[in-house]
């Protein structure tokens, strides 16, 4: 992740999940603000919410389930 973190983008899919395997990561959704994840942490990432992954750790491993399972990443300008 650049210093300045991942940019704001949202994903054009119609569901995702995500579960922190291993690590560390801080999020901010549009909306909501920063969020801070552990490994065991898990969520429900609205379609198309727009975020910006600001920091993970160099362990960081995740689960993802999506559907459809490849979809597009749009980035926006902040």
């Amino acid at each position: 992740c650049p210093q300045e973190g991942s940019g704001l983008h949202y994903h054009d899919l119609e569901f995702q999940m995500v579960f922190v395997l291993k690590g560390r990561s801080t999020v901010r959704f549009e909306g909501h603000g920063e969020v801070n994840f552990e490994a065991g942490d898990s969520w429900i990432q609205p379609p198309r919410i727009r975020h910006d992954v600001l920091y993970f750790s160099d362990d960081y491993e995740v689960l993802e389930i999506t559907m459809p399972a490849e979809y597009e990443t749009v980035q926006v300008e902040s």
